[in-house]
């Protein structure tokens, strides 16, 4: 992940790490989201000056960063019973600490997944979303969500394939919705290009007006 990357996930990740301090499996998802920036982590927690030693976080991260340094590759972490699918492994990593692990959302920060028009709707939209980001306000099964941050795009991430993505989304379709539409690696390639005007992350709105 760059140093923009970080900037903008670092600050949501403290906020949930906040929220659910003892929750120990959502806290092992959030290190696990980390995946190589663990000490740059470490330090914008020490920046913030966050008491971080009183919850389970601190654990998680200390003994992760342990285990790098002793070239250890074994996470701490406890699988859940679910499908072992690469689109599910970055899910949990990456996506379910905003939108929670059953896709249920979490309030003010991401919107459900369930029966979601930007899950079930249009796959070259969802691919614009994973791969540019987006802001809110945003619908959702006819519910209005205001939300506090603005979801990240991938594409500037290096650590993300086209065929990443694409397995986002067939895990997306067939857990969220009636099942996959797809959408092949070249047409993600393609939508890399297809960035929002502002240079910044898309708006419903622009999505809209692209006939998304």
């Amino acid at each position: 992940m760059g140093t923009s990357f970080n900037g903008q996930v670092f600050p949501i990740l403290f906020e949930l790490s906040n929220r659910y301090a003892e929750n120990i499996i959502y806290q092992q998802s959030l290190i696990s989201s980390l995946r190589g920036v663990e000490e740059a982590y470490k330090i914008f927690l020490d920046e913030e000056k966050s008491m971080v030693s009183e919850n389970v976080l601190s654990v998680v991260l200390d003994k992760t960063i342990l285990n790098k340094q002793s070239n250890k590759t074994k996470n701490t972490e406890v699988k859940p019973a679910m499908s072992n699918t690469f689109g599910y492994k970055i899910f949990r990593n990456f996506c379910a600490t905003c939108h929670g692990f059953n896709g249920e959302g979490v309030d003010g920060l991401a919107p459900p997944l369930e029966n979601s028009e930007y899950v079930r709707g249009s796959t070259k939209r969802l691919a614009l979303v994973l791969l540019h980001g987006l802001a809110g306000p945003v619908h959702v099964n006819g519910t209005l969500y205001e939300l506090n941050g603005t979801m990240p795009g991938l594409a500037n991430n290096p650590a993300f394939t086209d065929r990443d993505i694409k397995n986002i989304i067939s895990y997306l379709h067939s857990t969220f919705s009636e099942g996959s539409k797809g959408i092949d690696v070249e047409q993600i390639k393609a939508l890399r290009d297809v960035k929002p005007k502002s240079g910044g992350v898309y708006s419903e709105k622009e999505l809209l007006d692209l006939g998304y």
